[in-house]
């Protein structure tokens, strides 16, 4: 797809992500799609750089859902030791250990299908403000958000949001 095709979706820099618009997306074809996301982060991204992120299972194993591809599924016997919800304290030590090593960002995962208005994504908001502050780029992937949560999570500075599909 050409540029001005993807403007014809609406897809510029800035643009606001609209239902149609990923419907459109999910019409299109997967090598096409691929083909297209290394051209755009070539453009948009020095090839030589490579960018330095840490990845926080902030809640292991127990997911309900039957994914076959998936360790964290409680439907597959795997060597996953299921964890509560992570505490604030604990992710805040591996941001600082992770920022030490290098890191610039930090994606704190969370296995389970979707996160529901409560204390856990609460907790969430709390963890994402704390690494904020550390001057570190956040991300969660926390499967399917309710209505309201992404602008939640961005005004507690989010900055990627990353949904395994």
């Amino acid at each position: 797809m050409s540029n001005s095709s993807l403007q014809s979706l609406g897809i510029s820099s800035g643009c606001r992500v609209t239902r149609e618009l990923v419907a459109a997306t999910y019409r299109r074809g997967l090598l096409d799609l691929v083909y297209e996301a290394a051209t755009v982060h070539r453009r948009c991204h020095d090839p030589e750089t490579v960018q330095c992120a840490s990845l926080l299972s902030v809640k292991t194993g127990g997911c309900a859902e039957d994914c076959a591809y998936c360790p964290q599924s409680v439907h597959y016997d795997t060597p996953i030791d299921s964890t509560d919800l992570m505490s604030l304290s604990d992710v805040v030590t591996a941001a600082e250990r992770a920022k030490s090593a290098g890191a610039d960002r930090v994606c704190m995962g969370a296995a389970w299908r979707q996160v529901s208005n409560g204390p856990d994504f609460d907790r969430v908001l709390d963890m994402v403000r704390a690494v904020k502050r550390m001057g570190l780029e956040t991300c969660v992937t926390l499967g399917m958000l309710e209505a309201g949560h992404a602008e939640q999570l961005s005004a507690a500075g989010l900055d990627y949001y990353n949904h395994n599909l």
